[in-house]
Parts: C-alpha cells; structure tokens; sequence
C-alpha cells in the first residue's frame, strides 16, 4: 500500500500533469528562486553602465588597417592553429 502512495501515485502525476506543461506549471517556483537568489547575492542592487567602445562593424573586423587590430593579435587563444 505504502509503495502505491509513496512511489507510484508521483509518478504518475509527473508524467500525466507536469511532464505535458512543465514549464508552465514550474514557472513560478523558477521566478521566485531567480529572486530570492539575486536578492541573496545583492545582485538586485547593480546597475548598468554605458562603456564608451568601438561602435558599429570596426569591432568586428580583424584585418590590418582596422583600429583594433593589434589588440586582436595580442589575445591569446585556445586554438594554436587559428589564424586572423
């Protein structure tokens, strides 16, 4: 009787009730742990800031002539074999 209740009874409101919608039916508990975690780490309390930088497709580009170009080259990478 206690293995009906215990472990199948759950098992079968997961895969009839949760499993079809479960991010609908978790999406509160998932909101308010975000919360409660940001809230936890102060990270409620940051703000954002503007930092001046290149602007538009320069910071994209790689080739020589562009004004980022010998910062790209001093970065180290992970692939020894990638070149720009």
């Amino acid at each position: 009787m206690w293995i009906l209740v215990g472990g199948v009874y759950p098992a079968f409101i997961q895969a009839v009730q949760v499993d079809p919608s479960e991010n609908v039916k978790e999406r509160p508990y998932i909101t308010r742990n975000i919360t409660a975690t940001r809230y936890a780490f102060g990270l409620d309390k940051v703000g954002r800031q503007e930092l001046p930088g290149l602007v538009g497709a320069d910071r994209f580009r790689r080739g020589p002539g562009t004004a980022n170009y010998q910062s790209l080259q001093d970065i180290r990478l992970l692939d020894p074999n990638f070149r720009t």
